[in-house]
């Protein structure tokens, strides 16, 4: 299930570029904070997308096991802006 929602959801966006803001890291973890930036030929999200540029910022965390396996991963993204760059008629 992961794996084609994540297939739709990049095919959905292109000429993608992320520009990192900060990167927090300790012993068992990492936060990422990162800007996203590129096209939306499809329906991302849920959105039709028509082709229009698109900039979003994403976290993401990540917890790992004492023997570096992911123990938890959770992504966040900025749907606010989303929606205000993707209206829909």
């Amino acid at each position: 299930a992961a794996r084609a929602f994540y297939e739709t959801m990049f095919a959905d966006l292109s000429d993608s570029a992320v520009e990192p803001v900060r990167r927090l890291y300790g012993d068992g973890f990492l936060i990422d904070e990162a800007i996203w930036r590129g096209k939306a030929p499809g329906r991302p999200f849920g959105f039709e997308g028509r082709g229009r540029p698109l900039e979003f910022r994403l976290l993401h965390v990540v917890e790992f096991a004492s023997n570096g396996d992911i123990r938890r991963e959770n992504v966040w993204i900025d749907m606010a802006a989303i929606m205000r760059q993707l209206p829909q008629d």
